[in-house]
């Protein structure tokens, strides 16, 4: 096990490469992170995280595998991934311009 948890800049690395890799990632919503867990893999040790969005009315996974600050494996997940068991919270960095939180204008 790592001596401390996942870096608290996974998410902005997780959320930029999503941006860059889904060709029409405007169509897709409700994007939601599981916690990151520590992995065995064919490359070595690794972070996981899931992400779970809706794509046109469809429930989808994606599996991201980090080493240090590098993002070495990304896929929909497989079933060995584990990600239709894990939990999800809403991934903030996902749902504003920027990637930060989105700020909604007040309602007056």
């Amino acid at each position: 096990m790592p001596v401390t948890g996942p870096d608290p800049g996974y998410n902005k690395l997780v959320a930029n490469h999503i941006d860059k890799t889904f060709k029409d990632r405007a169509s897709y919503t409700d994007f939601e992170i599981s916690e990151y867990r520590w992995v065995h893999t064919f490359k070595g040790w690794t972070w996981v995280t899931c992400v779970r969005f809706q794509d046109q009315g469809h429930t989808r996974f994606y599996a991201v595998y980090i080493q240090g600050n590098n993002i070495v494996e990304s896929r929909y997940a497989v079933q060995t991934d584990g990600c239709g068991t894990v939990a999800y919270t809403p991934f903030e960095a996902m749902t504003g311009a920027g990637g930060g939180p989105s700020i909604l204008a007040p309602l007056h």
